[in-house]
């Protein structure tokens, strides 16, 4: 059993025990090395230790400062310890069992702050999934932190394995959104009505009815289509929260000065023309940092099911998101998005719709049967194509998936160029490898016809393709797959590397070898390989069109192991 002044790991001074009940023990400790104060959390049982290794894994992907932040997760002596941020103050909870009824201008400020903490956890996938007035911090000051996502849900991960078991969901009952008692999923809404109910339960109740108690009505309505998004919830209580700071009679004051101000402005400025401010010109910067995966939310599908999203499979310019229902790993898919960047702008045709907002247009395709696609051409230069898939009959409609993940890219190119990549590529990745550069003209001037001195580039060169003037064309392009085998063509070794052919991939008239040129464990954990595709298309006898396409290879295998 711990006790005060027992050091942990050899680093962590024990200070104060905050709790000790059944879910384990919780510690104000001493950070000797960086001389800061910390929380440990050791928890009991196995289960105990799941749910650490939950929080330590979901909320370690979130930055925002009304977060609890983690800063570590070891086992010393068999047992696991999670280290976080420590942020001195009470739980609501606290607050509430000390004064029954929380100031009303106190609860919009809890509001707005904790809204925008889910907004933010929501945006990159991760549900809390336990939000109640225990697992919110109030500082002195007014700060409020959420905290504890040992219940959390990933939506964009896998092999979590925290798929929502719909007899138990996780969390306080109390706070529980009324579609989880029905068996539904649970989503980003259910996390705006657990806050709403939080809220709730520590209301001021003895004023009438005004704005405040509407907005909590609307967080914990029924039917979750009619909730605000946690983004526009904490949009709402800032709203409150402002119209309250302005019947302070010297705030009104300040307010009404600078209104004359700006109209004393105005009329100065009354004979010129008002000029916009510029848009960016440029959305893309340095194409093999811009993270295409960035611009996919998979909280916009949740309603749909379990959301997976994918970073391995396809180009570097590519990242997927997987629509299956909840339960485990064997569900198939029922849906897709795909996003790929791309260099190559939209085929204006007179059956395609363009709509042009701000420095983007959207061209949007006819919708088929199973599959649907969105393009938003930047201005500078550089194309978004993201497509929608039904990939069973039973799955949602492709266009209303490619309309909802266009629409967030949309929106967050507004505000600036494509997000860049967390991190750089492996030092021997193919993404630092120009495709063009893996064929000279020498190889290529055997193939009749062709453009061996004028290489069609795909984004960030991680494809290429050589026209011929007489027919066909030549390409050489990335990709990310599952590790190869017989079924993927006809076994080749191509200058020590394994490769594959197989002729008709997509047309009749193609014959396609696939390189493995580097084999890596992908973020699901599972074996993952880096594939240079070589393919040819013409009209020669498959014999030879097969065999100038294992020449071509041989060439860039070649060059690739140099």
């Amino acid at each position: 059993m711990a006790r005060v002044g027992d050091t942990i790991a050899g680093r962590y001074t024990l200070r104060e025990l905050f709790t000790l009940g059944g879910e384990g023990m919780v510690w104000r400790a001493r950070d000797e090395q960086l001389g800061r104060d910390v929380v440990l959390k050791c928890p009991h049982g196995s289960d105990g230790v799941a749910r650490l290794r939950t929080a330590a894994r979901n909320a370690a992907r979130l930055r925002h400062p009304n977060i609890v932040g983690v800063h570590d997760i070891f086992v010393d002596g068999k047992v696991s310890w999670l280290v976080t941020e420590y942020t001195p103050g009470r739980s609501l909870a606290e607050l509430a069992r000390a004064a029954p009824e929380l100031a009303r201008s106190r609860a919009v400020a809890v509001g707005e702050q904790i809204a925008g903490a889910l907004a933010h956890s929501h945006e990159r996938g991760i549900l809390h999934c336990d939000v109640s007035p225990e697992n919110i911090i109030v500082t002195d000051t007014g700060e409020a932190r959420l905290t504890d996502f040992g219940s959390s849900v990933d939506l964009r991960s896998a092999n979590t394995g925290e798929t929502p078991d719909l007899d138990s969901p996780p969390g306080k009952w109390r706070y529980h959104a009324p579609e989880l008692a029905r068996g539904a999923p649970v989503s980003p809404k259910s996390d705006v009505y657990a806050l709403g109910a939080s809220l709730l339960a520590v209301a001021e109740g003895r004023r009438p009815p005004g704005r405040h108690e509407m907005l909590l009505a609307q967080l914990t309505a029924a039917d979750p289509n009619h909730r605000p998004s946690a983004t526009v919830a904490a949009t709402r209580f800032a709203e409150l929260e402002q119209n309250s700071r302005l019947r302070n009679p010297a705030v009104l004051r300040r307010v009404v000065i600078a209104a004359a101000q700006l109209v004393a402005l105005a009329l100065l400025m009354v004979a010129a023309v008002a000029v916009p401010p510029p848009l960016p010109a440029d959305l893309v910067g340095n194409p093999r940092t811009a993270d295409p995966c960035a611009l996919l939310d998979p909280a916009a599908l949740a309603r749909y099911g379990r959301i997976d999203l994918d970073t391995d499979g396809g180009n570097f310019d590519t990242c997927d998101l997987r629509v299956r229902l909840w339960g485990g790993d064997e569900h198939p898919d029922i849906g897709r998005v795909r996003l790929r960047l791309s260099v190559a702008a939209p085929e204006p045709t007179s059956q395609v719709a363009v709509a042009h907002i701000g420095n983007i247009s959207v061209v949007s395709e006819p919708a088929g049967s199973a599959r649907c696609v969105r393009s938003l051409a930047l201005a500078g230069g550089g194309t978004v194509e993201i497509t929608g898939e039904r990939a069973a009959a039973t799955g949602p409609d492709p266009c209303t998936l490619a309309d909802t993940i266009a629409t967030r890219a949309r929106e967050l190119l507004r505000q600036g160029p494509i997000p860049r990549r967390p991190g750089p590529f492996p030092a021997d990745s193919l993404a630092h490898h120009d495709a063009c550069a893996q064929l000279d003209p020498v190889p290529l001037g055997r193939v009749a016809g062709i453009d061996a001195l004028h290489p069609v580039a795909g984004w960030a060169g991680w494809s290429c393709r050589w026209n011929s003037t007489i027919d066909g064309h030549v390409t050489v392009r990335y990709d990310r797959d599952a590790p190869k085998t017989a079924a993927s063509g006809r076994p080749l070794t191509l200058a020590g590397l394994a490769a594959f052919r197989r002729e008709g991939v997509k047309t009749r008239d193609d014959c396609t070898v696939q390189i493995e040129y580097r084999h890596f464990r992908g973020p699901s954990d599972i074996d993952r390989v880096e594939v240079v595709v070589v393919s040819f298309t013409g009209s020669q006898p498959p014999q030879q069109r097969c065999a100038t396409t294992t020449e071509l290879a041989t060439v860039v295998a070649t060059n690739l192991t140099r």
